[in-house]
């Protein structure tokens, strides 16, 4: 059975040209005795815009696609272990973001560092993930971070989850040019481990998939998304992609994993500084809690609480002051925004910090500018000609008179002040009670 899957490669990379042989080196095959064979592996997806997955990245090694990646911060993307092991010459490695070609467009990066998991292992993929940051950072069109789920996380099985990449769209085919993606559940991990045999899924593993829907060869190491966040990295599956089999991703919320990502990649705040890059003082993060009512689809209660490894103090830090719950201010009270955000579309984020200042509108006016039921009682708005918030601002304060009122949410993308700015309300008193529960303020 190995030579004939050996002898596969080769005419597959003889057939599909250089860079499908190079892409094909990093599809992983293990022995599986009388067993579907594994495969580092969409099928019965379709075509979807890079606007959709702005955090999509396609994995290169010397120019060519070789596996899928996401965007997890600034400057760090995550992959699969599988992927750059052995350890390639990071002079060699790249990716293309903010594109859904896999042959044009977008922007490419050059990788500085590449961190594979210390427990990762070849022979049955435990714990394959890795850490790649670039030489810059990651700033483009269509090109944004996505969120991961916290340690210990899990979803019960039919879960829907979206994964998406450059694979095969049958086993046997060749890449396709165009990013696609597919909806597919959970599955149990109880159902996986009988499905696949005694052993061979771990704690650091989840698994997903329904017959006739699948990552496959291509698709290594993209990102597999549930609830508006990574919870999955794609790692291996069957040969036959889009079988009775369900595919088998590296598990985010593993406990090890997940520490793994934080400690490499470094979530931190920086503080006291009004330089984006340098100075002031560096917090580690050990704990996100997000609204519980938080949805990423209408944008209601955009808020979350970051827990840093120390208390805030040192030279130009203090805290800011919340108001009390249903507490406000009149329409046209003036407002102060703050941050590193774009100073106009497209740019790149500034250096120092800048600050706007920006008049409040009332829910009702807010409503005439936006189709209504966007805008919730959880939601402030502001506008003000020629000024606005933008991208990078986002989770920034809006202060009034002392109060920091709102969280700086969402707006309209061409950030010109003629549609408002929407803020998360921290007066409203599902929001205010959310940061009393867990912070105690």
């Amino acid at each position: 059975m190995k030579a004939i899957l050996l002898l596969s490669l080769f005419v597959a990379g003889a057939l599909g040209g250089v860079e499908e042989s190079i892409w094909l080196s990093k599809q992983v095959r293990i022995d599986g005795g009388e067993k579907a064979e594994y495969n580092g592996r969409i099928v019965g997806g379709s075509v979807v815009p890079i606007s959709q997955f702005p955090y999509q990245l396609s994995l290169r090694s010397n120019g060519n696609h070789i596996c899928g990646a996401s965007v997890i911060s600034g400057n760090w993307a995550l992959s699969a272990a599988h992927c750059t092991f052995p350890m390639p010459n990071v002079n060699s490695i790249s990716f293309r973001g903010g594109s859904a070609s896999r042959t044009a467009g977008g922007v490419i990066f050059q990788a500085a560092q590449i961190i594979n998991h210390p427990q990762y292992s070849s022979a049955n993929l435990n714990n394959d993930v890795c850490v790649i940051r670039i030489t810059t950072s990651f700033t483009g069109a269509n090109i944004a971070p996505i969120r991961l789920v916290a340690s210990g996380t899990s979803f019960a099985a039919g879960t829907n989850s979206v994964v998406s990449g450059w694979g095969l769209l049958q086993a046997g085919g060749s890449l396709p040019v165009d990013l696609r993606a597919v909806n597919i559940p959970v599955v149990a991990q109880a159902t996986c481990s009988s499905q696949w045999g005694a052993g061979r899924i771990t704690a650091a593993m989840v698994c997903a998939g329904a017959p006739g829907r699948d990552s496959c060869n291509g698709d290594s190491g993209g990102p597999l998304v549930t609830g508006g966040a990574q919870f999955g990295v794609v790692s291996w599956g069957a040969v036959q992609c889009g079988g009775a089999l369900p595919g088998v991703y590296a598990n985010v919320g593993n406990a090890g994993i997940r520490n793994f990502i934080s400690q490499q990649t470094g979530l931190t705040l920086r503080a006291g500084s009004n330089n984006r890059l340098f100075g002031g003082t560096i917090y580690n993060v050990v704990q996100i809690v997000i609204h519980p009512r938080y949805s990423d689809y209408t944008m209601e209660y955009d808020v979350s609480l970051v827990l840093a490894g120390a208390d805030f103090v040192g030279q130009s830090i203090a805290p800011v002051v919340l108001p009390p719950a249903t507490s406000g201010f009149a329409p046209g009270t003036m407002a102060n925004a703050t941050g590193w955000g774009l100073q106009s579309v497209p740019n790149s984020l500034p250096i120092q910090l800048q600050w706007v200042s920006l008049s409040l509108i009332s829910t009702e006016e807010c409503r005439t500018h936006w189709p209504s039921d966007w805008i919730t009682e959880d939601m402030l708005c502001t506008s003000q000609s020629g000024r606005d918030t933008c991208n990078g601002d986002s989770g920034g304060p809006l202060v009034v008179n002392g109060y920091q009122m709102g969280v700086s949410s969402w707006g309209s993308s061409d950030c010109s002040g003629n549609f408002p700015a929407i803020y998360a309300s921290t007066a409203h008193p599902n929001i205010r009670s959310f940061i009393q529960e867990y912070s105690g303020i």
